[in-house]
């Protein structure tokens, strides 16, 4: 009983924590990343990816003396990593993906399969595609909240985000084509 109430105080000590160092600083990491990246898209995906980090340090116990340049670092390396991955995806050529044939499925529906969950991976923050996959396999909100140690709304928001990252994706944004129209 004592570790849950422990448990609890240090999420509400996170939360707190968090949500000041957020309120008086999320603008200057945001130009920050901004700078780096020049697309405010993954400037925000990392913005969101180093608070959360930040969220589960504090949860984890973990004393960070200097906050601000912590969250410098986080946003340098995830963004640094994002960069790397991005390079590596454009250098592969076609032939190199591999695909897997089944007797009973459409080979152009094999391709469309890897290709969207490929589109799917390369659009969303690492946290964002947990959630999306978690959510994907019949979890509801609040355990996948409890799997990724945030709050149910924080679930909902990176559900939205990621539906609303993948519409655009795909040119279904507002005023563009539509699934059944396609």
């Amino acid at each position: 009983m004592a570790e849950v109430a422990a448990t609890a105080t240090l999420a509400e000590f996170a939360e707190r924590e968090v949500t000041s160092l957020y309120l008086e600083r999320a603008a200057e990491f945001r130009n920050y990343a901004i700078a780096l990246v020049h697309d405010e898209e993954l400037a925000l995906d990392a913005l969101q990816e180093a608070f959360m980090r930040y969220y589960e340090a504090l949860c984890d116990g973990a004393r960070i003396h200097a906050p601000r340049a912590w969250l410098y670092r986080v946003l340098h390396n995830y963004l640094s990593d994002r960069l790397k991955e991005y390079r590596v995806r454009h250098e592969t050529s076609i032939e190199h993906i591999p695909v897997r044939f089944c007797r009973r499925e459409d080979v152009e529906d094999t391709c469309l399969r890897h290709e969207m969950l490929g589109l799917v991976r390369k659009t969303l923050t690492a946290r964002e595609y947990a959630c999306f996959r978690l959510r994907s396999d019949g979890m509801d909100y609040a355990e996948i909240a409890a799997a990724l140690r945030v709050r149910s709304g924080t679930v909902g928001a990176m559900m939205s985000r990621s539906v609303r990252k993948m519409r655009i994706a795909l040119g279904l944004a507002e005023g563009g084509a539509s699934w059944a129209g396609s």
